[in-house]
């Protein structure tokens, strides 16, 4: 990690508090502990509805795949989203690449409810993941892929 990926995660954190509303906390854990934080839905006990989380307590397994994923493609991963679908359980990184001519055009996505992201199917044996765009929405103050 350099200072100008960092620089540039935590306005793109603060981006999408503006235009999503996401909760704070993701970018100030990423400032003070230099960690991503997860978001995702889940069912609280004695709730119908799931309620959005967002916590910087990730699985060791999710930690190892974030680590090898910063390194293999020098960038900085800062927010990750889960999610379970039809193909399984799904984890998108959201990241900042260490090519700076790409800030721009990404950060000028973040408000159009789509981005880059690299992302593991977690539910496959070997691990199979792949770079790509997805589309993402606010969730009670979390964010959540929708496709």
């Amino acid at each position: 990690m350099n200072m100008k990926q960092k620089e540039e995660a935590i306005l793109r954190l603060k981006q999408l508090e503006e235009a999503f509303g996401l909760k704070e906390i993701a970018r100030k854990t990423f400032e003070e502990k230099n960690k991503p934080c997860a978001c995702y839905k889940a069912i609280a006990p004695g709730l119908s509805e799931p309620v959005g989380v967002v916590t910087d307590m990730l699985e060791p397994e999710w930690q190892k795949k974030i680590a090898e994923f910063e390194a293999q493609h020098e960038a900085l991963v800062y927010l990750v989203l889960l999610s379970k679908t039809a193909w399984g359980k799904l984890m998108s990184l959201l990241y900042v690449s260490s090519e700076e001519y790409e800030y721009e055009w990404d950060m000028g996505r973040l408000t159009e409810d789509y981005i880059s992201s690299f992302v593991y199917n977690l539910s496959d044996d070997e691990g199979f993941g792949e770079a790509g765009d997805i589309f993402i929405t606010g969730y009670d103050r979390t964010l959540v892929r929708i496709a």
